[in-house]
C-alpha cells in the first residue's frame, strides 16, 4: 500500500504513524506520539493522510530545533531513507534541495503564491520542474538510504543497512504533494522579512531542526573591508613581512598573500589559483610585490602554511597528503611549512608535531618532517572579528578585491547544533577562507619566531638573547 507521494507504509514512522487496515485496504491512521486516530471513509489520501501529515508537522514545530524526540527517533533509526527523484526530462535521480527552488524574480509571498511562480532545477539539465512535473517526479523515484551529515546540513547517499531492524523516512514538503513548491518559496521569503518564523520553515517544510547561527557573514560585509586607495598587488608602507596560505585541491592550489604590520593589522595584497607546486615555489621564491610609496623597495613572502590535504592523486599511487608531505620535505626551505587542522580544540592555535612517516602508507620520511596543527575554529573565528569594522586588528582588503573571494570567505558560518558549536559551510567553495586562515596563522605570535621579532629586527633594534638562568643553593635536608 502506497502513499500519493510513493512512499510504502512504513514511510509514516518519522512521525509515528501506524496504519490500520482489512483485507489490504487501509482503515485508520493512529499515532501514539500525539494521542490521536484518523479513520478513513473511503479515500485514504484525503481522508487520513492529509489530516495526519499536518497535526504531525505541527507537533514538530512545537518541539522546536535540535532537541526534537521526532528528530532524535529518526536520526537513531538503523537506516534512513529520502526520497530520490527521477527528472521527467533528462531521467537522472536526485534528492531534492531546497537551493534547487527557483523564484524567477519573485520576492512578494504573496504574488508568489498568486502566480505559481516557483520552479524546482534539476541538478543535471536544468529542466525547471511544474507541482505538476515535480509529483510525477517523485512518483517516478524511489526510496534510497541516506545519513544526516550535519557539516552540510543535509542527508547524503549512503550504502544500505543489511535487514536494518528500525529504519526512518524523511520526506519533506519538498517531496509531498500536497505541498506547492510556490508555497515552499512563499514560506522561506516571509522568514526571511521575520526571522521568528525561520524554526517554522525549517520544521514544516524542510523536516529539518532549526539550527541557532552564532557567527555568519555576507559576501556584501567582507567587501566592506576594501580599502579605496590601495591598488592589488602592492604592499601597503606600514607592513613588515608577507605572509601566505596555501589550499590543496586534487588539481592545483588556492593561495593568499597578505601584509601585515607589527600591530597585526593586515591587508590582501594577491589571490588566485595556481595549477601545481612549481608555481608555489615560484610564488614562495622568486616572485616580490612593489612597496607603496617607496621608490625600487620590494617584499616576497616571509612564510607560508600549506595545508596538507586534497584527497587521492590521478594515478593513485600517492595521496595528495603524502605528495604534499614529500613536497614540503623537499623544496620548503624554511619558508613553506606543511600544516594540517586539529580536529578538536587546542591549548594553543599553533602546535609544532614532528612525524617521521607517511600517513597512508607508512613509508618513513627521512630526516622527518615537523607538521603544524592548526585550531582551525579558533582561526575562523579571528577572520570575522577582524573584518568588523571597529576591529583592534583589522583585516583590511584591496580596492579590487572582487566577488568571488568576498563569497568563499563568507562561505562557513557557526551555528549551534545540541548545545555544540560547529562550523557549517554554507557555499560549495570556502577554499580562499582557508588560505586567510593559513595566512593568520603564519603570522600569529605563538609560531614562533613571532612577527613582533621580524619588526624588530627590521627596525635595526639589537635583540638580546634572554640570559641563562643561575643555578639557585638549593637546602640541605637534615634527617630527624
Amino acid at each position: 500500500m502506497r502513499d500519493p507521494s510513493g512512499a510504502p507504509r512504513d514511510a509514516l514512522a518519522i512521525l509515528y504513524g501506524i496504519v490500520e487496515g482489512k483485507g489490504g485496504r487501509p482503515a485508520a491512521i493512529v499515532c501514539p506520539a500525539l494521542g490521536r486516530r484518523w479513520v478513513s471513509r473511503g479515500s485514504y489520501c484525503e481522508d487520513c493522510l492529509m489530516p495526519f501529515y499536518r497535526a504531525a508537522h505541527e507537533q514538530a514545530a512545537r518541539l522546536g530545533g535540535e532537541e526534537s524526540s521526532i528528530w532524535n527517533a529518526l536520526l537513531a533509526c538503523m537506516e534512513i531513507r529520502a526520497r530520490a527523484i527521477i527528472c521527467p526530462a533528462c531521467g537522472a535521480e536526485q534528492f531534492m534541495r531546497f537551493a534547487q527552488i527557483k523564484f524567477r524574480g519573485v520576492r512578494d509571498p504573496k504574488v508568489m503564491r498568486q502566480d505559481k511562480a516557483a520552479r524546482y532545477e534539476c541538478e543535471h539539465c536544468r529542466y525547471h520542474m511544474t507541482d505538476h512535473a515535480r509529483d510525477r517526479a517523485v512518483r517516478c523515484g524511489s526510496w534510497r538510504p541516506v545519513r544526516w551529515d550535519e557539516g552540510t546540513r543535509q542527508f547524503l547517499p549512503t550504502t544500505a543497512v543489511h535487514r536494518p531492524r528500525s529504519v526512518g523516512f524523511h520526506l519533506p514538503a519538498l517531496a509531498s504533494p500536497f505541498v506547492s513548491l510556490s508555497e515552499i518559496a512563499a514560506a522561506f521569503l516571509e522568514a526571511k522579512a521575520d526571522p521568528r518564523l525561520w524554526q517554522s520553515f525549517f520544521n514544516n517544510m524542510l523536516a529539518e531542526p532549526h539550527a541557532r547561527t552564532a557567527i555568519k557573514t555576507s559576501w556584501e560585509r567582507v567587501l566592506d573591508a576594501r580599502v579605496a586607495g590601495l591598488a592589488p598587488r602592492v604592499v601597503p608602507a606600514a607592513a613588515v613581512a608577507l605572509t601566505a596560505g596555501f589550499d590543496l585541491q586534487k588539481r592545483g592550489l588556492w593561495f593568499a598573500v597578505r601584509a601585515w604590520a607589527d600591530t597585526l593589522e593586515s591587508w590582501l595584497v594577491d589571490y588566485g589559483y595556481v595549477p601545481d607546486f612549481d608555481d608555489v615555489r615560484r610564488l614562495c621564491f622568486e616572485a616580490t610585490w612593489p612597496v607603496e610609496g617607496e621608490a625600487g623597495a620590494v617584499k616576497g613572502i616571509w612564510r607560508a602554511g600549506l595545508d596538507t590535504g586534497g584527497g587521492e592523486t590521478d594515478d593513485q599511487v600517492w595521496t595528495r597528503t603524502e605528495e604534499a608531505y614529500q613536497w614540503v620535505r623537499a623544496h620548503g626551505l624554511g619558508k613553506i611549512f606543511a600544516c594540517k587542522g586539529a580536529s578538536h580544540a587546542q591549548l594553543s592555535p599553533v602546535k609544532r608535531t614532528p612525524i617521521d612517516r607517511l600517513p597512508r602508507s607508512g613509508k618513513p620520511i627521512p630526516g622527518g618532517l615537523v607538521l603544524h596543527i592548526l585550531d582551525t575554529d579558533y582561526f575562523k573565528r579571528l577572520i570575522h572579528v577582524r573584518l568588523a569594522p571597529d576591529a583592534v586588528q583589522p583585516m583590511r582588503l584591496h580596492a579590487e578585491t572582487g566577488e568571488d573571494y568576498a563569497r568563499q570567505i563568507a562561505a562557513e558560518e557557526l551555528v549551534t547544533v545540541r548545545g555544540k558549536q560547529i562550523w557549517r559551510q554554507t557555499h560549495r567553495d570556502n577554499h580562499l577562507l582557508d588560505c586567510e586562515m593559513l595566512a593568520a596563522a603564519c603570522a600569529a605570535p605563538e609560531w614562533t619566531p613571532g612577527l613582533q621579532l621580524l619588526a624588530r629586527a627590521a627596525a635595526g633594534e639589537t635583540i638580546r638573547e634572554r640570559p641563562a638562568p643561575v643555578a639557585q643553593p638549593q637546602p640541605q635536608r637534615r634527617r630527624w
